[in-house]
């Protein structure tokens, strides 16, 4: 009987001294973006200086990045997309890929795409600019297209 009211105080102990802690952040650390911020902030005892406060949301950013939330399905261009393309443009704009690429890698997969798939086909070179005109006005900005 001695034996299992050590046990429960020694359970109810640790109980104690970890529910706290569990409650405020992860058991390795912080477990939010904002948890992560404080925790890097504590660090200084006055006001954070705004280079190490800056530095600390990039920090804390990489380790919680924002969700990505899902674009809204763009009747028009699905429209235009299921009518089909010769340039194969349309797969890439709706895949998944390209959904999780950031804005400048949109802008440089849309001018690598003008460059390795269109211009070749060009037959009068001195209309590139031309070419290059109204592909910019179809397709920027480089956008994710999702079609339900």
């Amino acid at each position: 009987m001695n034996r299992k009211i050590e046990t429960l105080f020694l359970v109810a102990a640790l109980v104690a001294i970890f529910l706290p802690v569990a409650s405020q952040a992860g058991f390795l650390g912080p477990s939010s973006f904002d948890e992560c911020v404080v925790a890097e902030t504590k660090e200084f005892t006055g006001p954070v200086p705004g280079g190490a406060l800056s530095a600390i949301g990039r920090i804390c950013r990489e380790r919680f990045p924002e969700p990505i939330k899902p674009a809204p399905v763009d009747a028009e261009a699905c429209a235009n997309i299921a009518k089909g393309s010769s340039t194969g443009w349309s797969s890439i704009i709706t895949s998944t890929k390209f959904r999780f690429m950031t804005e400048k890698q949109r802008e440089k997969a849309r001018i690598r795409f003008f460059l390795d798939r269109i211009a070749p086909k060009v037959k009068h070179p001195e209309k590139m600019k031309e070419y290059r005109a109204a592909w910019d006005a179809k397709t920027y900005p480089a956008r994710y297209v999702r079609c339900d």
